[in-house]
């Protein structure tokens, strides 16, 4: 009865949830930049930080010991937005679902 009656109205819910659960676990940031030892472990978003720490464009006291281009940062940035908007895009019919469940009548 669960699996026929309320997992079919639930699934924009599940869907909501499970979107925000990636979202804020892929954008976790300050964890695991104090938790983890080994910079080789980092995610995403704390390399990417790092990488705009050593980028004198974005920093001006890191010297000119590593020359970071636009290019590589526009390409850091994409890396770190394509999961999030690829689950956007797979949970969207049901969170669009969810917001119009009500508003039609049949």
């Amino acid at each position: 009865m669960f699996r026929l009656i309320a997992l079919p109205l639930a699934k924009p819910v599940i869907a909501l949830v499970s979107f925000f659960n990636f979202v804020g676990n892929w954008n976790n940031f300050f964890l695991p930049f104090v938790m983890l030892p080994d910079s080789a472990d980092y995610p995403v978003q704390v390399g990417l930080n790092n990488l705009l720490a050593a980028s004198p464009l974005f920093n001006t006291s890191s010297g000119t010991g590593n020359q970071i281009m636009r290019p590589e940062l526009a390409l850091g940035t994409l890396v770190t937005i394509v999961p999030v908007l690829a689950v956007f895009l797979f949970s969207q019919r049901a969170l669009v679902s969810g917001m119009l469940a009500g508003a039609t009548k049949e």
